[in-house]
Formats: structure tokens, sequence, C-alpha cells
């Protein structure tokens, strides 16, 4: 059932994300042809506000597409269980976590798709600029500095961490999303002043709990009589790592008890 939940999920996000995902390179294919194609105009004023504008559109649109596949998937969450979709989608013989699952694999998805389609319409628009040789030697002047300082093995703990921690904040960061979502349905009136309010929360909490941690985390390797910054490096990132698994189990399994308990799903 999960599959079929997920192909529908997929196809249903799709219909309002994936143009997004099509105009954001577009667009950025016609500014930079547009940018390549000087034409000399009589009146200087004329042509710089022109180029002004092509660069506002720009932004605008990559600006505004990532922000409204965002929204589009927070929406599919909330109409999806709560709205009017919800009628239907209460009767499918799903558990809650296939339900929820499924909402959640599909959005991860698209984000990753959204992403690459950012990442796509910046490498165009930088084009022939030599913003790409000069991040690139940055980052290798970065890896070389990282592989002279860590050993070995603490600079292959540290990439692990750091390719766990990605994916994490991503799950984490929708999962914090639903919650909020779930806690505003739980006023009478004013939902989504409480969705919104729940999210603002629940963000501290987590700010706070992750600024608490660290400051125990180094603490304690600072009492140890063979600190070394590489070791408290990598021991902080893990405890970035295991907070955001947390935040992830917690948030799922809150979504999914408020779920159940509101739709009295298995």
């Amino acid at each position: 059932m999960l599959t079929k939940l997920l192909k529908y999920e997929l196809k249903a996000a799709g219909r309002q994300i994936l143009p997004l995902c099509v105009v954001m390179p577009a667009w950025s294919a016609i500014a930079r042809l547009l940018g390549l194609v000087h034409v000399s105009l009589p009146w200087p004023q004329v042509e710089q506000l022109l180029g002004g504008l092509l660069v506002t559109g720009c932004a605008l649109v990559l600006f505004g597409g990532s922000c409204a596949a965002v929204v589009f998937l927070v929406m599919r969450y909330y109409r999806g269980f709560y709205g009017d979709e919800g009628y239907f989608v209460h009767l499918l013989p799903a558990s809650a976590s296939e339900l929820l699952g499924a909402k959640l694999l599909a959005a991860l998805v698209w984000q990753l798709c959204t992403g690459i389609s950012m990442t796509l319409s910046l490498a165009i628009l930088s084009a022939g600029t030599g913003i790409w040789e000069g991040l690139w030697e940055v980052l290798g002047f970065v890896w070389k500095n990282a592989a002279d300082l860590l050993a070995p093995i603490s600079l292959t703990s540290l990439l692990v961490e750091l390719l766990l921690l990605i994916p994490l904040s991503a799950v984490s960061g929708l999962l914090l999303i639903y919650a909020a979502i779930s806690l505003g349905q739980r006023m009478r009136e004013n939902r989504i002043l409480g969705a919104i309010a729940a999210y603002i929360v629940l963000n501290l909490a987590v700010s706070t709990v992750a600024g608490a941690v660290n400051a125990v985390v180094g603490s304690i390797l600072f009492a140890l009589s063979d600190f070394s910054p590489e070791l408290s490096l990598i021991v902080s990132v893990g405890a970035y790592v295991l907070l955001a698994a947390a935040e992830c189990a917690g948030a799922f399994f809150f979504c999914r008890w408020s779920l159940a308990k509101k739709l009295e799903l298995a």
C-alpha cells in the first residue's frame, strides 16, 4: 500500500512542483542568453534599467520558485490529512504510518528535484563567468587543508557524519512543519495561526536543546586530558547527527499519534 500511496503523492505534488522545476532553469537560460546578446542602446540609463530588471527577475524566479515548492508541499500535507482531500484519504486501507511515510517520501523527492533545478539554474547563470572555477579552487583549498589538519580516519568519520547530517536535517525540517500543523489542529479556532505559533515554539525548543547539548559536549571534551580540536569537531558533529535523528523520530511519532488519534487509524 505504501508504494501505491507514494506513486499517488508523487504525481499529485508533481502537478504543482514540476512546472517550477522546469521554469527556473528555462528562465535562467533565457536570462543568460539575453545577457550574452549585448545590445547597446542610445540611452545608458535604459540599458542599466533593463540589466537591473533582468537580474531582479532571475532572483525573484529562483527565490519565489523554491519558496513556492515548500508551500505546495506543506499544503499537500494539510489538505491531504485535514482538508477536503482527507475525506478520500481517510477511507483508504492504510495505516497512519503508511500515509505519513508516503507524504514524507514524496516531499523529500520533490525537495531534491527543486534543489537540482536550483543548482542547474545557478550553473546556467554563472556559465562562462569564472565563478565555478573559483569555487572549485576554494573547495580544493579547503579539502587540502582539512586533509593536512585531520588524520585520515578522522576525516573519513567527519565526512560520514556530514553525509548523514544533510538528509537528516532535510527530513527533520519537513517533520517539524508537519508536527506544527498537527499541533495547530488541536486548536478549535485559528488553526493556521496555531500552527505558525507551534512552529516558532518548536524551532526555539530545538535550538535551545541543540545549544545545551553543544555546551555539555564541549564541557566534557574540555575536561578530558587528551582534548584535541580534532576530537571536538567530530564529537560535536556527531552530537548534531544524533540530535537530528532524535528530532526526526520524535516528530514522526507525534505526527503519527496525532493522525491516528484524530482519524482513528491503526
